[in-house]
C-alpha cells in the first residue's frame, strides 16, 4: 500500500502484512552471514535500511489510526503490536551493526543457526497476519514461536559450553556475544509478537486486524 494513500478507513491487516514482510526481508539479509567472507558493511547498510522502512510503516500506521473510527483501546493494542514487530527489526539491525563494528567476516555455526531460527519465525509471523483470524492456527503459531525461542536459548548455551570446553579468547567471546545477544533478542521479540497477536485476536473477537 503506498505510504501516501492513507485514509481513515485503512485496512489494518495490510499494514501489518507489510511490516511482517519486511521482517522476512530482514531475515533474508541476515542469511548472508551464513556465507564465508561476507561483506558486513553491506549487510549492516541493508539491515539499517530495512529498519527505517519498518519505522516508517509503524509511524504511518500510528497516524492513520489516530484518524480512524477505532476505539482508544483498539488503537493502543494495535500500536503495541506494531511496536513489538518493529523491535524485531531493530534487533536484526543491531546484530548487523555489531558484526560490522568488529568486521566479522563469518559467524560461528551456533549463530548461523540463530539466523535460521529468525528466518523461520519471520516467515511464520507473515503467515499469521496474512490469514483470517483463526484461534486454533494462532495458538499453533504462538506455540511454534515459543519452541523457536527455546531452541535459540539451547543453541546459544551450546556456544558458551563449547567456549568453556575448547577455550575462547576474551576478545572473541566479547565480539561474538555482541552479535549473538542481538540475534537472541530478535527471536524473543518474535515470540512476544506471537503472544500479542493471539492475545489481541482473542480479546477483540477476531476483528482487531480487519
Amino acid at each position: 500500500m503506498p505510504l501516501d494513500d492513507l485514509s481513515a478507513n485503512i485496512a489494518v491487516r495490510d499494514y501489518f502484512r507489510s511490516v511482517a514482510q519486511n521482517l522476512v526481508i530482514g531475515g533474508e539479509i541476515l542469511w548472508g552471514f551464513r556465507q564465508p567472507g561476507v561483506n558486513t558493511a553491506v549487510i549492516h547498510h541493508e539491515l539499517s535500511a530495512a529498519a527505517q522502512v519498518s519505522d516508517n510503516l509503524v509511524a504511518d500506521l500510528r497516524r492513520a489510526l489516530e484518524n480512524s473510527q477505532r476505539t482508544a483501546a483498539e488503537r493502543s493494542d494495535l500500536q503495541r503490536l506494531a511496536q513489538a514487530m518493529a523491535s524485531v527489526m531493530d534487533h536484526m539491525a543491531a546484530a548487523g551493526a555489531e558484526a560490522d563494528r568488529f568486521a566479522m567476516d563469518s559467524l560461528p555455526v551456533e549463530l548461523t543457526e540463530l539466523v535460521e531460527l529468525i528466518c523461520d519465525g519471520a516467515q511464520r509471523t507473515t503467515g499469521a497476519v496474512r490469514a483470517q483470524p483463526d484461534p486454533i492456527g494462532l495458538n499453533v503459531y504462538r506455540r511454534r514461536l515459543e519452541q523457536l525461542a527455546d531452541s535459540a536459548d539451547s543453541t546459544y548455551r551450546r556456544l558458551f559450553t563449547r567456549w568453556l570446553t575448547d577455550g575462547g579468547s576474551p576478545s572473541e567471546i566479547a565480539e561474538v556475544s555482541a552479535v549473538g545477544d542481538e540475534l537472541e533478542y530478535a527471536i524473543h521479540a518474535l515470540e512476544t509478537v506471537a503472544h500479542i497477536i493471539e492475545e489481541l485476536e482473542h480479546h477483540h473477537g477476531g476483528r482487531i486486524l480487519s
